[in-house]
């Protein structure tokens, strides 16, 4: 991901938790992966 990515990532879905901004945000196939083994891809 480029900073310009991961700062969008952070301000609109993480802070802001708007989840209807989702899909202008991730790539439909993307795969998050947290820091305690967890994984969730979007559907």
């Amino acid at each position: 991901m480029h900073k310009k990515q991961v700062r969008k990532f952070y301000s609109v879905l993480w802070d802001a938790h708007d989840k209807e901004a989702i899909p202008s945000v991730l790539h439909k196939d993307v795969t998050f992966r947290g820091s305690l083994g967890l994984e969730k891809i979007r559907s």
